[in-house]
């Protein structure tokens, strides 16, 4: 395959970032979910309830979703920030 132009040019990381924190809601989504994180936190090392439960409490739709922004988040899963305590 030969590169088309476009993907030859090297966007510079900043403007990447810059156009995805103006993205419409994009911050508000971003503080909603790490208060949603700091949370399911207290939950992991003060209850012994399960992620499924957490993530329900802490306000995601699935647990699938909760171990997937817990995780962009906070640099492990879940399950592994629970056994680090």
């Amino acid at each position: 395959h030969l590169l088309s132009a476009i993907d030859m040019v090297v966007v510079p990381m900043y403007i990447l970032i810059m156009y995805e924190l103006l993205r419409p809601g994009l911050l508000t989504r971003l503080k909603v979910n790490s208060f949603r994180v700091e949370h399911a936190c207290g939950l992991l090392t003060q209850t012994d309830k399960t992620i499924s439960v957490i993530a329900e409490e802490s306000g995601f739709n699935s647990p699938q979703s909760f171990i997937r922004v817990y995780t962009r988040i906070k640099g492990l899963s879940p399950t592994e920030y629970r056994k680090g305590r």
